[in-house]
């Protein structure tokens, strides 16, 4: 009989230890593990990709779904983090800026969304303003809504950014970096929902001042600047014209004919000039 209740008593303890580690095991596969992006951006039609550099920040919402298979949107689904910050290291990795930054996988289906340049006024997914004056950047979107889970071996979440706004380059002889190159009276800004995509310009209008950015083979100097998608139409009571101004001159081009030119969001708009 004593070894009998021996061998019971060891059978117990063993089946209370394979339970207890069965649990710690499963706990620890839904235990919360932190979230990693790849990032990557398309390059502008008709010009040469950029990359994102060390420095760089992008704000980021990831958004629970309500239903395994239904798509979370943004700002009506159950939202894991709300315009959280993650910044482009020395090692291209991207990280998140402070610890309350940080991204943590759970059981539930997430899907993301993201946008650059990082602002931390961006709070309302559905209206996050843009402006070219300010930034003096491109504005991107990305979006990744595959539902992933970090429990079904998804450990990376890839986000491709995608141009919002138009770019514009202008050539011109005989200018250097002293000199300047403004689109005259042209939309500026505008609003950006993550929801749709899309950007809504504003009708407020001024002049934007372009960055010059070197010279091409022909010598040239290059102007380049980013604008909302517009159309651009000269009438005399608002002209919308390139200005070079150099130290002791002004050179005023008129830049659309009749039927207008189109500025068109991923895509440069090219401007050849010859001073006069």
């Amino acid at each position: 009989m004593h070894l009998k209740n021996v061998l019971l008593g060891c059978l117990a303890v063993a089946t209370v230890t394979a339970c207890s580690n069965e649990e710690v095991m499963e706990q620890a596969s839904q235990a919360p593990t932190e979230v990693q992006f790849r990032i990557d951006q398309q390059a502008i039609t008709k010009a040469v990709k950029v990359d994102f550099v060390e420095g760089d920040a992008i704000g980021i919402y990831a958004v629970e779904r309500l239903l395994d298979d239904e798509q979370a949107a943004v700002p009506t689904g159950e939202s894991r983090a709300i315009n959280v910050k993650y910044v482009k290291d020395k090692d291209g990795n991207w990280k998140p800026a402070t610890e309350q930054d940080k991204i943590t996988w759970s059981d539930v289906p997430m899907d993301f969304y993201a946008y650059y340049p990082y602002s931390e006024s961006a709070v309302d997914p559905s209206a996050i303003a843009v402006d070219v004056l300010k930034d003096k950047s491109d504005f991107l979107y990305a979006a990744n809504t595959e539902g992933l889970n970090g429990h079904r071996g998804k450990e990376v979440v890839n986000l491709t950014f995608n141009h919002q706004l138009a770019m514009v380059e202008v050539l011109v002889p005989g200018l250097t970096k002293d000199d300047v190159v403004t689109m005259q009276q042209v939309k500026y800004s505008g609003s950006f929902s993550l929801a749709t995509g899309e950007l809504t310009a504003v009708a407020n209008q001024s002049d934007v001042v372009l960055e010059y950015v070197g010279e091409d083979a022909s010598k040239n100097a290059i102007f380049q600047g980013f604008l909302p998608a517009q159309s651009l139409y000269y009438m005399p009571s608002n002209p919308q014209c390139i200005v070079c101004k150099t130290a002791t001159d002004k050179y005023v081009y008129n830049i659309v004919a009749d039927f207008g030119v189109q500025l068109v969001k991923g895509e440069k708009k090219q401007f050849v000039l010859t001073l006069q």
